[in-house]
């Protein structure tokens, strides 16, 4: 998996997505990684321009919340939200639909680290198509209707930032321009190829674990090192180290080293 998460700075997060015209294999692998990449950054939501593809699709899963329960009914049936996770949205239309508007804690995983209180409307309609180009009505409020609003404002080029009241961003606002400074800079300097060894399971060699593929990616992208190549080997008897090569440096891992990096405990980060 090459897929990894864009940061504020990266011109692909203003592109309107293009519309999803073939449901095929290729879009449920698509699905598939993007849940493997928003688990692993512990996010309920990401969308396709957040992993470098301007295209109408976005997946979430999102937990029930006891302070915010959901009312969801799909295609005129009621149900629990939980049976309907993880779940893929291709071509997502919202409409809000009277409600009072409420304020909530946002994150977002192309912000590492950023959060601000962003109001929304508390009750959407949201028509969209499933994997397989079958179309859906979902009609949804709490939690869910803030996340499916989150990230279908991605899919047309809108984040958070656009959504917050002028004081809510002034207070964010250095943070936010040092991110996108970090991250235009890092896109010029990233000349270099990377060569990534995936390790299909964890391993354990003389006491010490390693690190799954996973983690290189996402250190490759704090370091802002364009990913060039992924070696997936079938069967890995011994591993010592990920090796990551820019234009000017080379960068080691060590299989023993832990920890996590530190966006990585920011709980409900929408994409």
């Amino acid at each position: 998996m090459s897929l990894y998460i864009r940061y504020f700075g990266d011109s692909v997060l203003r592109q309107k997505g293009h519309k999803i015209e073939k449901f095929d294999d290729h879009l449920t692998k698509l699905s598939q990684d993007m849940l493997e990449i928003m688990h692993t950054s512990e996010g309920i939501g990401l969308a396709a321009q957040q992993i470098g593809k301007a295209i109408q699709f976005c997946v979430m899963e999102v937990p029930d919340h006891p302070e915010y329960p959901t009312t969801c009914i799909l295609d005129g049936k009621p149900l629990s939200s939980s049976l309907i996770m993880p779940l893929s949205l291709a071509n997502p239309v919202v409409k809000t639909l009277p409600s009072d508007e409420y304020y909530y804690e946002e994150g977002c995983l192309s912000f590492p680290g950023i959060n601000a209180d962003v109001a929304r409307p508390e009750r959407i309609v949201v028509t969209y198509q499933d994997l397989d180009g079958v179309e859906h009505t979902l009609e949804c409020d709490g939690l869910l209707a803030r996340c499916i609003q989150h990230e279908v404002d991605h899919l047309n080029g809108v984040l958070f930032i656009d959504r917050m009241e002028k004081p809510t961003f002034a207070e964010i606002k250095k943070e936010v321009q040092t991110l996108k400074q970090k991250t235009i800079e890092g896109i010029k300097s990233s000349k270099g190829q990377i060569v990534f060894l995936f390790l299909n399971e964890k391993k354990h060699q003389a006491g010490k674990s390693h690190y799954r593929g996973e983690f290189a990616l996402r250190v490759a992208h704090l370091l802002h090192l364009e990913i060039h190549r992924v070696a997936i080997p079938k069967y890995s008897q011994a591993w010592n180290c990920h090796h990551l090569s820019s234009s000017k440096s080379t960068f080691r891992i060590n299989a023993g080293c832990r920890g996590r990096l530190p966006w990585s405990t920011t709980p409900l980060r929408m994409g």
